[in-house]
């Protein structure tokens, strides 16, 4: 089963990446180096803000769906989304009060960031609902949500920059109204299933921040060491780099997608097994784990060769000299594939808190490493920092996961 939504999963994640990637004759005809980092720029404010006012809420729905019964489920939906509502709020009134002291966030007008609060809320029902879809096993239907989405998406981004030369703007208002589309049918689907309950319940709030809480520092420090580097870029280097920087960037991080997509198989199935732990799925999650690292870690060679010959043919000249970050990038998603298989296990046992630590560690380290290797080795040091950084996460992450359970590593003895 486990292998079989997994490679749903892999579908559905490649052709939401293979959209873009094919889009990028597009992109880069009609989009200079300038505007493509423009873009790449508010994707990185895009995700901070996320991370912070989303708060991973979506992680209690898996960890607790197979702990409860689904009149328990309807509240925590309920205050989660009362949570998210308070989140969206304060979003919004920041964004208010930073607009009278300035009128930019690095080369972003506040005008555009006004669409922040929106943006997160749409994007985190969807999560919402594709979670509840993951822990019920529905691959086929989140498939669908996720594959009509995109192709939305990108369907009328395209469309506005090719018709309506709207540059890179196209891409806010793409995801707007594709996300909206979906968060329409998500909140219907859940409404359907009877798993709404506005209904505030102390306890339960407390509990679900008592989960989600941790995870701020833990996302937020996750964003820092995956997309400071382009702040530093342009701070340094200058926008145009930041352009083909993320060129390169959106190649290596294919390694991703296949780590992502088999986590989403693996999380529910994980906290499944781990609630009805015996001996034969002690070894099962041990031999699945190394064959995920194994697997992962090729293809970071693989991605990069790939590149090779792809990014000359897909993209306008001078975006060509991207090739050289797409192995670094990708050796960097490889060792945080590694993260990620363990990180169900500090939320199995209660232990997110110590994600804020170990991830602060590793951010401050990025941002460290950002500064003095751009510096030095120019963008490519974005790169080698990210790497830096990922190591250390992994490292922290997966000692303590061994820690909270016994299991067969050595499985020959």
């Amino acid at each position: 089963m486990i292998i079989k939504h997994s490679l749903l999963y892999i579908f559905s994640s490649l052709f939401s990446r293979a959209m873009p990637f094919l889009l990028l004759p597009i992109f880069t005809h009609f989009l200079s180096p300038s505007e493509f980092g423009q873009f790449s720029i508010f994707q990185v404010i895009l995700a901070f803000t996320i991370a912070l006012f989303g708060m991973n809420l979506q992680t209690n729905i898996t960890v607790n769906y197979f702990r409860m019964n689904k009149d328990i489920l309807k509240l925590y939906f309920g205050n989660i989304f009362l949570i998210l509502l308070f989140n969206i709020f304060l979003l919004s009134l920041l964004l208010i009060v930073f607009s009278f002291y300035s009128t930019s966030i690095f080369s972003i007008s506040i005008n555009y960031l006004y669409f922040l609060p929106l943006l997160v809320l749409l994007t985190v029902f969807v999560e919402i609902y594709t979670s509840l879809l993951r822990s019920q096993k529905k691959a086929i239907e989140f498939v669908i949500v996720e594959i009509a989405s995109t192709f939305f998406r990108f369907l009328l981004i395209s469309s506005l920059i090719i018709y309506f030369y709207l540059g890179w703007e196209s891409f806010i208002i793409g995801s707007i109204v594709s996300l909206f589309t979906a968060s329409l049918y998500c909140i219907y689907s859940l409404y359907k299933q009877n798993y709404i309950a506005i209904n505030y319940n102390k306890s339960i709030s407390k509990k679900i921040l008592v989960i989600s809480i941790p995870l701020i520092p833990h996302a937020v420090g996750g964003m820092v060491i995956a997309m400071s580097d382009r702040l530093f870029i342009e701070s340094i280097v200058g926008i145009n780099e930041v352009g083909i920087y993320a060129v390169g960037y959106s190649f290596g991080m294919i390694v991703s997608l296949f780590s992502d997509a088999f986590i989403k198989a693996w999380a529910p199935w994980f906290y499944e097994k781990m609630n009805n732990l015996n001996e034969q799925a002690k070894r099962q999650i041990v031999k699945i784990t190394y064959l995920y690292i194994i697997f992962i870690l090729l293809m970071s060679i693989i991605i990069y060769g790939v590149s090779l010959v792809l990014i000359p043919y897909m993209t306008a000249p001078e975006y060509h000299s991207a090739t050289k970050y797409v192995f670094w990038i990708s050796l960097a998603y490889s060792i945080q594939g590694v993260y990620k298989i363990f990180f169900p296990y500090l939320v199995q046992f209660s232990k997110t808190h110590y994600l804020a630590i170990t991830t602060l560690l590793a951010a401050i380290l990025s941002l460290i490493g950002n500064y003095f290797f751009i510096h030095k080795y120019g963008a490519v040091g974005a790169a080698y920092s990210t790497i830096l950084a990922f190591i250390i996460s992994s490292m922290c992450v997966s000692y303590i996961a061994l820690k909270q359970v016994k299991l067969p590593w050595l499985l020959l003895k």
